[in-house]
């Protein structure tokens, strides 16, 4: 019902022309509590090989199904979305990303995202834009630009931002992996408990 309601709005904003992004932060499926933080019992590779058992196969196969729905209800509406699943990848900010520790190898990652593209496709949703979207490697606990990026499974490249200069420091590299590009985040580095004076970029 939730996810109904969520879809009633993306409606109403492509009624008026616009296109909306949405993003997919899974919950952990090791963690019976919700959370979208890295714990310790986390293995993607058990995911996609189908060696993911009891309570983490339900809740993840769970999650997947939900998506499915979601998405294929914005398919009857005839609507297309920007779809930007496990973002901040390249960072330690997600379960399933390069965490401190590095316990998930960016080939599991890769395997990770894969899976689902072929599960949603399979499923017969295509109404989607697939978004790769890579935190700005200049911020701490990240790795490269392009970590776990596969071309063939990603349309655009939709990296998120945060600095107070609106610098985009990978621009150049982003241009090397032939794909359009956009902006999935653009926010202050500083200041984000709303002291950020943002008409500074007034010309």
């Amino acid at each position: 019902e939730k996810l109904a309601k969520a879809n009633d709005v993306i409606e109403e904003h492509w009624d008026y022309y616009g296109i909306s992004i949405v993003s997919w932060t899974p919950a952990n499926p090791w963690e019976a509590s919700f959370t979208t933080a890295h714990t310790s019992s986390v293995n993607l590779d058990n995911l996609t090989q189908g060696l993911a058992v009891g309570e983490v196969k339900t809740r993840w196969e769970a999650d997947i199904q939900l998506l499915t729905n979601a998405l294929m209800d914005l398919q009857r509406r005839r609507i297309p979305v920007i779809f930007r699943p496990f973002p901040l990848m390249n960072s330690d900010r997600y379960w399933w990303g390069i965490q401190a520790t590095g316990d998930n190898k960016e080939s599991d990652f890769d395997e990770l995202w894969s899976d689902l593209f072929k599960r949603l496709k399979d499923a017969g949703v295509n109404n989607i834009v697939w978004a790769y979207s890579p935190l700005d490697s200049a911020q701490s606990n990240t790795k490269g630009f392009d970590w776990g990026f596969n071309k063939e499974y990603v349309d655009i490249v939709a990296p998120v931002i945060r600095n107070n200069n609106l610098d985009i420091r990978d621009y150049n590299a982003y241009k090397t992996m032939g794909k359009p590009l956009g902006l999935a985040e653009l926010s202050p580095e500083t200041g984000t408990d709303g002291s950020f004076d943002n008409l500074k970029y007034e010309s």
